[in-house]
């Protein structure tokens, strides 16, 4: 209880739930503009409790699984800032008892926001539903969907704060890898049509694709359904979504979506060390040493006479580069690349690299201070107090400048608008760094809505002119250019707000 009610009432908890209410809310559109949030065979299903409870709980189920570790990998973490571990280590308390209180810790701050998530959506069917609310279908469907991937992440993040190595960034970067390949694993893929889906397909199924596959398939005999905002064929007449069949069958399929989280607690428990540090350190730390130092030799020579350089522009932007050696590296790969390939591999290839590199190397460039203990000493001085989000807004400028400016420079010099884009798109995320960090106090909000938008614009292949922020796909428009360019000055805008209020806050 004692961590739930801190996560709940933690200033980011009540950003995530606007955030999710708010989304909800746009997710489902206006269908008398034809367009419809579920569509099978192009045919638009009504807007009933079914349809809209059915298609928002997919959805948030994506998201969840992907946003939500971010949202709660943090409670180890936590601990250790707040020199509260000291006091768990030297308690009677078992480790199993400490983790089951985090891991119940995670699992409500989930259920809070999925719950909101919930209620967003019921409330639009109030104002552009085709059928009565029935908030019973509403709990059930998202108890189906949501409750086995409410477990997945929150067992998720356990393992990766007890995994050493993969408590920090390491591991904020490889869960996205590990979620982007799991869900196609979930629907097996190799899996002959018509054939039942495996044990192993049921356990992996944590997002619910491949149950409703199956229920779709079940209801309509065919697999040609889409969820989400876009266009339906008005030629068709709309369908009447039946629902879910929520037999023993059904229940015992997504039950099976709890055996893996079962089976990662009992490895978060194995590898939990108890805030031990002759324990800690004598996995591998060495080893991540000497890599660090062999990184650290490679790029110092690399490096040198440009940071020496910056070390008088921007000292902060120098720290961002000393203390992670490997961005040097990737810097020079990416002039160097930028330089060589040719312009649609700058374009489709190299650029989506370092924008995924950016959502990384900016997450804490606003929060380190923080995170160190350093805020106070930071705000000593009138200079840093005052103007602390304008310092790390040019921070964040330049050191997404010097990973993407050959690249977006190539681009500006031989497609002036994807290169156009390419710089809004590098500029939005540095506001978004700047602005979520200092909102939120932690880097992994913003790493979690960077990746999720990495994500759709790179599977939107520039079919949707309007996720292209980053000018892959040269396909997005004037007009698209001028909102993402709106919508960086309304990102650093919020940055000062958000640091003002910060400043009243903390007196």
């Amino acid at each position: 209880m004692a961590d739930a009610r801190t996560r709940l009432r933690r200033p980011s908890t009540g950003i995530v739930l606007l955030v999710s209410a708010v989304g909800s809310c746009l997710a489902i559109p206006d269908p008398s503009t034809g367009t419809g949030l579920l569509r099978v065979g192009g045919a638009r299903a009504l807007y009933t409790s079914p349809t809209l409870a059915f298609a928002t709980a997919v959805l948030f189920a994506f998201i969840l699984s992907l946003v939500g570790f971010y949202l709660v990998s943090n409670a180890l973490e936590r601990d250790l800032r707040t020199r509260m571990a000291a006091v768990v280590a030297a308690s009677p308390v078992r480790s199993a008892e400490y983790l089951l209180g985090k891991l119940a810790g995670n699992v409500a701050l989930l259920a809070v926001v999925t719950l909101g998530c919930m209620a967003a959506a019921m409330a639009m069917q109030l104002v552009r539903g085709e059928g009565p609310l029935e908030p019973g279908t509403y709990f059930v469907y998202y108890a189906v969907l949501l409750a086995p991937c409410i477990a997945w992440v929150a067992v998720m993040a356990l393992v990766f704060e007890c995994t050493p190595g993969l408590s920090g960034r390491a591991g904020d970067v490889l869960y996205f890898f590990v979620w982007m390949f799991a869900i196609p694993l979930s629907i097996e893929p190799w899996r002959k049509p018509g054939a039942p889906v495996s044990w192993f397909g049921q356990s992996l199924d944590f997002t619910g694709i491949g149950f409703v596959r199956g229920q779709v398939e079940r209801l309509f005999g065919r697999t040609d359904f889409s969820i989400g905002y876009g266009p339906a064929d008005i030629s068709q007449p709309p369908i009447r979504f039946p629902g879910l069949e929520i037999t023993s069958q059904a229940v015992a399929a997504r039950t099976m979506g709890f055996v893996i989280p079962a089976l990662l607690f009992a490895v978060a428990l194995a590898l939990f060390r108890r805030f031990d540090p002759a324990r800690t350190k004598s996995l591998g730390s060495g080893g991540r040493r000497r890599l660090t130092s062999m990184l650290a030799a490679l790029a110092r020579p690399l490096g040198r006479p440009v940071l020496a350089l910056l070390d008088r522009l921007s000292p902060d932007a120098a720290l961002t580069f000393r203390a992670r050696p490997p961005l040097v590296l990737l810097a020079a790969a990416s002039a160097a690349l930028g330089l060589a390939l040719p312009t649609a591999s700058v374009r489709q290839v190299l650029l989506p690299a370092v924008f995924a590199v950016l959502s990384a190397a900016l997450a804490d460039i606003a929060t380190r201070e923080r995170q160190a203990g350093l805020s106070s000493i930071v705000f000593s001085t009138p200079r840093h107090r005052d103007s602390f989000a304008q310092w790390k807004l040019a921070t964040a400028a330049i050191v997404a400048l010097l990973l993407a400016g050959v690249p977006i420079g190539r681009l500006l010099a031989s497609a002036p608008d994807a290169g156009l884009s390419a710089l809004v798109g590098v500029m939005f995320l540095a506001a978004a760094a700047v602005a979520l960090g200092i909102a939120t106090g932690t880097p992994k909000t913003f790493m979690a809505l960077s990746l999720a938008l990495w994500y759709l614009a790179l599977n939107a292949k520039g079919q949707a002119p309007a996720l292209d922020y980053g000018g892959w796909w040269a396909s997005a428009t004037p007009l698209v250019q001028a909102g993402w360019a709106a919508a960086t000055v309304f990102t650093a805008a919020a940055a000062l707000v958000a640091h003002r209020a910060r400043l009243a806050r903390e007196g």
